[in-house]
């Protein structure tokens, strides 16, 4: 990702450069700098969702379904959330909140429901087992 970034940042620099030593107005040169100072984080932010790396910001306080989760141990964990859409997150690590997801993502797989995740307004992520819901009656037992 770096690489191809750092290409991009180079080809726009390199037309920048043209423009600044070509025979312009000073206006047009001093738009072409800035062009390449607004281009260049605008390029590094669109190169990481094209290539769907997983966003550092914390998700907006409430509850998510977990659909999908990666722990790796003092460095990161990574989960997919289904919120309004699903969105790909990488959460600092925190061994209790890597043990309580991993415990809700157990409970999850034993059962028919999601494991969930509740960010609260502080930025406190907490991990929740999934819904409790009643077994439906199999053939021939009385409801």
């Amino acid at each position: 990702m770096t690489t191809a970034w750092f290409l991009l940042t180079l080809a726009l620099a390199a037309v920048a450069g043209i423009a600044v030593w070509s025979r312009r107005p000073t206006h047009a040169r001093v738009l072409a700098v800035a062009a390449l100072v607004v281009a260049t984080p605008l390029a590094y932010g669109a190169m990481r969702v094209a290539l769907g790396l997983p966003d550092d910001r914390t998700p907006a306080a409430g509850r998510y379904d977990v659909l999908g989760a990666r722990i790796d141990v003092d460095v990161a964990i990574y989960v997919l959330l289904d919120g309004v859409k699903p969105h790909h997150y990488r959460l600092p690590y925190s061994v209790g909140l890597a043990n309580a997801l991993q415990q809700a993502l157990d409970a999850a797989g034993s059962s028919e429901g999601n494991a969930q995740i509740e960010i609260t307004n502080e930025g406190e992520t907490v991990a929740h087992d999934p819904p409790v819901t009643e077994d439906a009656p199999k053939d021939g037992q009385a409801s």
